[in-house]
């Protein structure tokens, strides 16, 4: 992926070639990318603050003090908290065994047929427990990278300053 967008202007040079590779993984791909642009926004000193960030239900009886918009920052940089660390969980770029979606085996000789104890799956042997505890902890995992995400989309009209 090659991807060049100009500085902001009328008629600015945006250049984006996909190639076919990026494609195969296209969630870790996006993933890649997404994420330091949410750092990098994170960083930069915010002018302001959406109405929708300091919780106001109708506009027009919107507070707009400095103290307001200091509480909707703060709310943001929440929200912008848990995007930043789902999108990096997804850019990470792991080999499985070293993923936290990998349960770790109990190292047994490969010559012993039953470990006491133990579940037997494949190559690998896991305390039995082991495997329902690490299904607990995945999907506790999985759900904390999907609130980032689902709040990317809630928000995604929302990252301007």
């Amino acid at each position: 992926m090659k991807v060049h967008i100009g500085p902001y202007r009328r008629n600015r040079k945006i250049s984006v070639k996909i190639h076919e590779y990026d494609c195969w993984g296209l969630a870790t791909t996006l993933a890649m990318v997404i994420h330091p642009a949410l750092v990098e926004f994170q960083k930069q000193e915010k002018n302001g603050c959406s109405p929708i960030f300091m919780g106001a239900p109708d506009l027009n009886e919107h507070d707009h003090s400095d103290k307001a918009i200091k509480i909707g920052q703060e709310k943001f940089k929440e929200i912008l908290d848990k995007m930043i660390w789902s999108f990096n969980q997804l850019s990470l770029d792991e080999e499985f065994d070293e993923s936290p979606r990998c349960p770790s085996p109990i190292r047994v000789d490969p010559d012993v047929k039953q470990a006491n104890g133990c579940i037997r799956m494949g190559d690998r042997y896991y305390q039995d427990g082991a495997l329902e505890k690490w299904r607990k902890e995945i999907k506790a995992y999985d759900d904390r990278i999907q609130e980032g995400i689902d709040l990317f989309a809630k928000y995604y009209q929302y990252l301007w300053d």
